[in-house]
């Protein structure tokens, strides 16, 4: 064991934790080579012309909301620090938008930078129902200068750049990207996914982009923007903030449509009795593992289900609602009588196979299809395409590299992330054109040193040795042996490794046999080091129980 544990530690096997990245400075900068031909080069990074002498402060925001319990006590949510994903994140993200709409209608202060910064703390409460959930209470907007309150100006960017990645200053760069992405919050006509990605729903204007529609499963292409705030050096060698974009093409779920009818649009139809067993049954639950859905069974009073309902994921399908069963104390129940005597639904597809759907942090349910409802503005992922979405999304994509561009900035203007007047401090400059260099061909040598002709553009370099006839600088083996351990010899075997080997373009003497001992392993180790061999094959028996294993681990073949 010990043996063992030593050869572990020898791979670097250990449980140490894992060392902050970043802190060690990035290799100098190459010089840039002169030659070649020059060419000009349309980029997709944009300057950032920020007005000087702008201050910028950082402060703590807490959106909370409070909610009654079944005991009469209050429990309270805080939706501004929501450590969610997907639907639960969008709808984090929507419970803030309005309570901070409301909290500036309270406080007309926070539109004057100004005059909040005069004051330490702001503290609103919000009666308004923003809520719609039966048992809400009230909202809470806080906003407060932090511990240490960062303030910095538009002209300290030069804090950004650092040799050692991890200790750059990013928080200017930050709080830019937010700023930018201002008018992209506010598009109707727009969705932010993870608040990085701004997809446009009605792409009709960008003109070579195609909608692209899968009948089956309602699915549907939304072309989006990326950006990337970058510190980079620029053409005059004065580093500046620059904005690289990026565009997405990506299919999407449908928006808020009931299980029963997305399955009706797999199946071209709905069967009453569909089986999840069955082949039909499987074959939604690879479409939609993964996806989350909302109940719709707690009518909301005033705004979206989605916004204010659970919120569950989905695992898969299991028997009818009259043959999946609840245990209670004294009895069972199915899920078809429980909903009806607990919540007055009498379900219309009782024999439809239920969902098995478990919420964040709670436990697997058993829950009629008729009753979730999709969450909106979900990606379809790779495991959920069914049928030939993803090739045809590569397909769509696919374009010449000025037509992506010009697409890409098509759709960066829509969302709006390229304003030129961003709250009066920020300014998005033209894509940049830059000047480059086209190095000289390489030349490239094969076998029997014959040079590949890069000119002709129908000239092929014969990679497979199959067709050259052997390598340019084939892998030599020359000094090598095969032990066999505590096994007889088997003839034909050094001839066919050494054929196998000079088959695949190797440079391959015969090898030196032996039959050893397992108590001689170490000396044919010591032996081979003192005659520079470049190799050691052992062959051992198939059933073979080794006293020092670490002496043969990944060593030989079994046989």
């Amino acid at each position: 064991m010990e043996d063992l544990t030593k050869n572990f530690q020898d791979c670097n096997v250990n449980d140490e934790p894992k060392k902050k990245l970043g802190l060690v400075p990035l290799a100098p900068k190459v010089d840039r080579n002169p030659e070649g031909t020059p060419v000009t080069l349309h980029t997709n990074l944009r300057k950032l012309n920020v007005e000087p002498n702008t201050p910028v402060y950082n402060y703590s925001v807490k959106i909370l909301y409070v909610f009654s319990t079944a005991d009469d006590k209050e429990a309270t949510i805080e939706f501004s620090n929501f450590q969610e994903t997907g639907a639960k994140q969008d709808r984090a993200r929507r419970f803030c938008q309005r309570a901070f709409t409301e909290a500036l209608q309270l406080c007309p202060e926070l539109r004057t930078p100004s005059k909040a910064q005069s004051k330490k703390e702001i503290d609103i409460t919000i009666q308004k129902k923003v809520s719609s959930a039966r048992n809400f209470v009230r909202a809470e907007f806080k906003l407060a200068a932090v511990a240490e309150t960062y303030q910095a100006t538009s002209n300290d960017m030069k804090r950004i750049a650092n040799a050692c990645p991890a200790l750059a200053d990013k928080t200017f760069p930050e709080a830019l990207s937010i700023f930018i992405s201002g008018p992209a919050y506010a598009n109707s006509n727009v969705i932010t996914i993870n608040g990085c990605v701004h997809y446009l729903l009605d792409t009709s204007a960008i003109g070579f982009f195609k909608d692209l529609y899968f009948p089956e499963g309602g699915l549907y292409t939304a072309l989006g923007a990326a950006k990337g705030i970058k510190y980079l050096e620029g053409k005059d060698k004065n580093a500046s903030l620059y904005m690289a974009t990026e565009l997405k093409v990506t299919l999407f779920h449908p928006d808020n449509i009931p299980l029963p009818e997305l399955i009706s649009q797999y199946l071209g139809g709905l069967d009453e009795r569909l089986s999840a067993t069955s082949k039909d049954g499987l074959y939604v639950t690879r479409a939609l593992k993964g996806c989350e859905f909302y109940l719709n069974y707690s009518r909301s009073e005033t705004v979206s289900d989605f916004e204010d309902n659970l919120v569950v994921k989905l695992h898969g399908f299991s028997n009818s609602a009259t043959n999946s069963f609840f245990e209670r104390e004294e009895s069972s129940i199915s899920v078809a009588d429980h909903f009806r005597e607990k919540y007055n639904i009498q379900l219309k597809y009782p024999s439809l196979m239920t969902a098995l759907a478990k919420p964040k942090g709670g436990r697997l349910m058993v829950l009629p299809v008729e009753l979730l409802v999709l969450c909106p503005s979900q990606k379809v992922t790779n495991e959920r395409m069914v049928n030939n979405e993803q090739s045809e999304l590569i397909r769509m994509s696919a374009a010449e590299p000025n037509i992506r561009k010009a697409a890409t900035e098509d759709v960066v203007k829509a969302v709006g992330i390229a304003s030129s007047n961003v709250l009066g401090f920020i300014g998005v400059g033209q894509p940049e054109t830059v000047n480059g260099i086209v190095l000289a061909k390489p030349k490239i040598t094969f076998a029997d040193k014959k040079v590949a002709s890069l000119n002709d553009p129908s000239a092929k370099v014969p990679t497979d040795f199959r067709r050259a006839g052997n390598f340019f600088e084939p892998k030599s083996l020359q000094k090598w042996e095969i032990c066999y351990v505590e096994c007889r010899e088997m003839p034909g075997v050094p001839e066919e490794l050494v054929r196998s080997m000079a088959g695949n373009g190797m440079s391959v003497s015969k090898p030196t046999v032996r039959s050893i001992r397992e108590q001689e392993v170490q000396k044919v180790f010591e032996n081979a080091k003192q005659a520079n061999y470049q190799l050691i094959f052992f062959i051992i028996p198939k059933h073979f129980n080794s006293k020092k294993p670490h002496l043969l681990m990944a060593t030989g073949k079994k046989i």
